[in-house]
């Protein structure tokens, strides 16, 4: 017996089934009892994996992923059975089928679960299956675990998340702009829960997205047209239809189209000619009109008001006599004070349109008072100036303005008590007039009044407030305070490392930086001390000590300030003197005394003396005897030191006695020396060799100590310069500055020379070194009106006001160098500056903008235009030369009588409007013209020339072939530069209205009718782009719309049975048939058969129809065996 698995497949859905074959012969068979027992016996698979669709009806059998069963062995017989375990659901049964030498698990739904399987509550259930095999009243048994996956089915519709959705678009929303999105849940799985959405009636305005449900515009929208769009949305799933899928439940969406405020209103101001006089009533100024493009209530001008204006109490705005007028009037009662000839006015409109639009237009007008008053551009200026600055160094300029060209002067009135400053009364130049001192004056306010030169009233004039703070530089150098009157102290030895013996006072009259002061000990040898640099505090820096160090040192103390760009300095000769305190204790010459006394030794014996030593000047030392003679029988003598027996030593019973003695220098002890005294009674003792006492005591090193200080403190008390400088800081040469040799004396300068020009670099030098060589420069005299500047540090000589030749021609400078010492020194030049004339004046246009129109196709070398300029300059400098200076070649002019023409074919599509700049240049000498330039506008009307053009010229699209009608495929777009009509394009379909549309308007091609795959894979469509000419220009492009396929086989093909059986003789021929079997396909698509598996694979085929037939030799005699 051979036996196969075979598959049907229905398009992507493919389904196994079973089959034997057995051959037939006549031979007999024995069946032995060899193989394979009870035992071996064993499920295919440990975990099986089965589906059964939701909703099923009882006793529908569940699809396995593989052969579920138990193969029994050759020649055993066997019985098996299955049961459930581990399941009380009561929703699946389990069934044995015993086919050939397999013994088949088959489950299947319960009679009573219909409608209890629901893949949305629970989509799979666990269990195990256990077989139990009898044989020959032997019972085995052996389980596999089962997972039932519950497949869905399309019994779920999507869901909106709201039914009706409501949003507000601007009707100048852009084409193809996302204006809402609508959502949808299906609670089913896999393609029955993706959503497709669309449109339940048709429409050109919106599209919306298939699968995001995004809307979009695809017309424009027009408020005035319709106000408002109610589009119903259909959610639909991919998934096949069902009694439930049937049931449409749309959402409404509400498109509100909300006006929209294009156009600001357009304001037109007409200036009219005003010269107040005295006593005249009111002035009309201006006539404004105020317009708005707009229509209906976004068309309404709201408000006109006069915006931003300095005069708003002088000039009101009132409404004129026709619609949309207004009048610009200066009041009666206005007196016009300012020395600007007329105002700077804005005037605002607001349109009624929500949200309003507004448009402010600035203008001039010009008022002239007859009664003029000069005015200051500024009321009040603040600036600042270096103390050290020269007599008639510029420091700023006060300027005014009169409306009418009259001759105006300047004057300090106020501030000025110490005539530190003055004014050029023509310029208004302010600068030095004294020497300055920050030090004793830091803020000057100057009034200066400007006034009528003809006139001469100062009532009638307008003031300034000239604030100066004087800078302060670093001009005096650091002194010591006088009030201590302290050179010299006296300190204790022995003080701490650090203590603080004395605080030098200094002050410095500078300001800032300026006045600070550093303080340091600039001994070239060493001091004991040191001096803390801010707070000026001296220190001790070692020990001291009066017996071995110097008694007195002199401090080179030195103060510096922190100016730059050098500091000042001062210096003195500080004083430390030692005093000598008690800091040694005293110490005996001698130790360890011992020796013998005779007892009858008279009463006054001198029995030893012992001194000591004190290391301090002051040695007055006292003794005394501590312990030891509490028999009073010796004495010491207390300035000496001489000990001697006090009391006759045979009256006392001792044999010995031992003192202890110690020397006091009146505040330290010394540390005590012991004499043991032994008593004898026999005369001969030789330790007194006849004498009545004998003491012997070692000696010390002390006394060589003390010569060995004494020998030091010699050597350090040696006369020194303590290392101070025999120089001091007065004692540098102030020699006077010079002008080096190659300074110019006389330079030509041009008139035209711009406003911060170099005039020349003006250096002196000074052999001098700090302040002594520090130069400051200055413009000593020969410039009145304040026309050049000499920079105070670097010499360097700029212009600082416009030349004019015709104004003067020549200027002597004094200037002045000096230095910042004490006295300064000064030196001297004079330079001669001669202005030379220069083309100064450009040519002017009679009117800045030209405007002209031309139609597109004009002929080459017409005229366009003419320009016209004139030059007040004489000579070659008022010849002038017509230039174009636009980079183009598509017109020409005449460089002499400025006739503007055409130059080659000109195209409105690519430059509808020309803006040619045109210079006239004068032929002024030395190579240097002046020029100005006027712009024309050169406008060109349209012709129908330009071809409407796609882009790109062709389309490649792919689409699913299940998209709903109505989604939109594709947008295309053509182009066309030419205006009004010739520019409109309209979109037509040539080839593919059967299946899609496209509007005309926007190019917005959609689906009319359902795609099919298996029908037509590829569209090739063409649509036609034509203008509004006419005749009309057209151009063509194509679109290749590919199909996808979408797998619209949703169930898989069922046999009519899971297994099946058939018989064949041996030695048949090849391409015998042996059985047939049968399936369909629940969807009604066709089927397709094959042979996937088996022992049988490779001897059998299936074909279309699914007959079975042989394509090998079946089997022969030895190969039969019973399965």
């Amino acid at each position: 017996m051979k036996w196969g698995t075979m598959a049907v497949h229905s398009r992507s859905n493919v389904i196994k089934c079973l089959f034997w074959v057995t051959a037939l012969c006549l031979a007999t068979v024995t069946l032995t009892t060899e193989g394979a027992g009870l035992y071996d016996l064993s499920f295919t698979q440990n975990v099986y994996n089965v589906s059964v669709p939701e909703n099923s009806h009882g006793k529908t059998f569940a699809s396995p992923a593989s052969k579920m069963g138990i193969y029994i062995p050759e020649n055993l017989p066997v019985t098996i059975t299955y049961q459930l375990l581990d399941t009380t659901e009561d929703l699946f049964k389990v069934e044995d089928r015993l086919v050939g030498d397999f013994s088949f698990l088959l489950i299947r739904t319960h009679s009573g679960s219909y409608g209890r399987l629901n893949r949305e509550f629970k989509s799979e259930y666990h269990f195990k299956v256990k077989a139990v095999a009898e044989s020959n009243g032997v019972t085995f048994e052996t389980t596999a675990n089962v997972i039932v996956y519950i497949s869905d089915l399309n019994d779920l519709q999507p869901l909106f998340d709201q039914t009706s959705y409501e949003v507000t678009v601007p009707e100048d929303t852009h084409l193809h702009q996302s204006i809402a999105q609508v959502s949808a849940y299906d609670g089913d799985q896999g393609i029955n829960r993706e959503i497709y959405y669309s449109f339940v009636d048709k429409t050109n305005v919106f599209a919306i997205h298939p699968t995001s449900g995004v809307v979009t515009l695809t017309r424009q929208l027009n408020y005035f047209l319709r106000k408002e769009y109610t589009l119903q949305i259909l959610a639909q799933d991919r998934g096949p239809i069902s009694t439930q899928s049937t049931r449409k439940r749309p959402a409404t969406l509400l498109v509100q189209v909300r006006p929209v405020n294009y156009f600001p209103p357009d304001i037109n101001v007409k200036k009219l000619p005003t010269v107040i006089e005295p006593s005249q009533g009111e002035v009309v100024l201006a006539i404004v009109k105020v317009q708005d493009r707009d229509i209906g209530e976004n068309g309404k001008v709201k408000t006109v008001q006069l915006v931003q204006s300095p005069a708003k109490e002088l000039i009101s705005l009132q409404k004129g006599g026709q619609e949309g007028e207004y009048r610009v009037v200066l009041r009666p009662s206005a007196q016009v004070e300012t020395p600007n000839p007329g105002y700077n006015l804005t005037v605002q409109a607001i349109d009624n349109g929500a949200p309003a639009l507004d448009r402010n237009e600035t203008f001039y007008i010009s008022v002239y008072d007859s009664n003029v008053i000069p005015k200051f551009t500024v009321s009040a200026v603040s600036v600042q100036v270096e103390e050290i600055a020269p007599i008639n160094t510029p420091i700023t300029y006060v300027q005014a303005e009169s409306n009418r060209r009259v001759d105006i002067r300047y004057e300090i009135v106020g501030g000025n008590t110490f005539n530190l400053f003055k004014v050029n009364h023509i310029s208004g130049l302010v600068s030095t007039s004294a020497i300055l001192d920050a030090e004793k004056l830091r803020n000057v306010q100057l009034e200066i009044v400007v006034y009528n030169a003809v006139q001469r009233n100062l009532k009638s004039s307008d003031s300034c407030i000239v604030n100066i703070t004087i800078v302060d530089n670093n001009d005096n150098a650091p002194q010591f305070h006088n009030t201590d009157n302290v050179s010299e102290i006296y300190i204790q030895e022995n003080l701490p490392i650090g203590s603080s013996i004395f605080k030098i006072g200094a002050t410095d009259l500078d300001q800032n930086e300026n006045g600070k002061i550093s303080f340091s000990i600039i001994n070239a040898k060493n001091v004991p001390f040191e001096i803390e640099p801010f707070t000026g505090i001296i220190r001790t820096s070692s020990i001291l000590d009066y017996e071995t160090m110097r008694h007195s040192y002199k401090l080179n103390i030195r103060i510096s300030d922190w100016g730059l760009p050098f500091s000042r300095e001062n210096e003195m000769i500080f004083t430390v003197n030692l005093l000598d305190t008690n800091d040694n204790k005293p110490q005996f010459e001698t130790g360890n005394c011992s020796g013998v006394i005779h007892r009858k030794a008279p009463v006054g014996t001198e029995v030893q003396v012992v001194p000591a030593i004190d290391f301090d000047i002051i040695d007055i030392l006292q003794y005394r005897i501590e312990a030891g003679n509490e028999n009073s029988c010796f004495a010491i003598d207390t300035g000496t030191a001489r000990l001697t027996l006090n009391c006759p030593l045979g009256v006392i019973k001792e044999t010995s006695q031992r003192l202890r003695i110690v020397a006091k220098d009146g505040l330290h002890d010394s540390d005590p020396v012991e004499i043991q005294i032994n008593i004898t009674n026999d005369p001969a003792d030789p330790r007194i060799s006849g004498k009545p006492v004998n003491i012997v005591c070692q000696r010390s090193d002390i006394y060589q100590r003390l010569q060995n200080l004494v020998a030091l403190s010699h050597t350090n008390n040696e006369a020194t310069d303590f290392g101070i400088a025999k120089t001091t800081l007065l004692d540098a040469v102030n020699i006077a500055p010079k002008f080096n040799n190659s300074v110019p004396n006389n330079i030509d300068l041009s008139e035209g020379v711009p406003v911060g020009s170099i005039v020349a670099q003006f250096q002196a030098v000074d052999q001098d070194a700090c302040y002594n060589g520090n130069l400051v420069y200055v413009i000593r005299s020969g410039d009145v009106e304040g026309y050049f500047k000499m920079d105070m540090f670097t010499g360097t000589l700029t212009v600082i006001a416009p030349l004019d030749r015709e104004f003067r021609d020549e200027y002597r400078l004094l200037l002045e160098v000096s230095d910042l010492g004490s006295p300064q020194l000064l030196s001297n030049i004079t330079v001669d500056i001669k202005v030379l004339d220069e083309n100064d004046n450009a040519p002017k246009f009679n009117q800045d903008l030209y405007t002209v129109t031309i139609s597109e196709n004009i002929n080459v070398n017409s005229t366009v235009a003419q320009v016209s300029a004139t030059d007040k300059d004489l000579g070659k400098n008022a010849e002038i030369v017509y230039t174009i200076v636009s980079n183009t070649d598509h017109f020409s002019i005449n460089p002499s009588s400025g006739i503007i023409k055409v130059n080659k074919p000109l195209d409105r599509e690519k430059y509808p409007v020309y803006q040619v700049l045109v210079r006239a240049s004068d032929r002024g000498e030395k190579l240097v013209r002046l020029s100005s330039t006027a712009m024309v506008l050169v406008e060109l009307t349209d012709v129908n020339d330009v071809v409407p053009e796609f882009t790109p010229n062709s389309y490649s699209v792919r689409i699913r072939e299940d998209h709903p009608v109505g989604s939109v495929v594709t947008v295309v777009t053509a182009a066309d530069t030419d205006e009004g009509k010739f520019g409109e394009v309209s979109y037509h379909l040539v080839y593919g209205e059967d299946f899609f549309e496209i509007d005309s308007e926007t190019g917005v091609i959609r689906i009319i009718k359902g795609l099919d795959y298996e029908s037509h894979q590829v569209h090739n469509i063409s649509v036609r782009a034509q203008d509004g000419g006419i005749p009309p220009l057209v151009s063509v492009c194509f679109i290749n719309i590919e199909v996808s396929d979408v797998n619209e086989n949703f169930l898989a093909p069922v046999f009519e049975s899971f297994f099946a059986i058939g018989y064949v003789s041996e030695n048949e021929p090849i391409g015998v048939t042996v059985m047939f079997v049968k399936a369909y396909d629940p969807d009604g698509d066709g089927v397709t058969y094959s042979i996937r598996d088996g022992t049988g694979l490779g001897r059998f085929t299936i074909d279309s129809n699914g007959s079975i037939f042989s394509i090998s030799g079946l089997l022969e005699e030895n190969e039969m065996k019973k399965t």
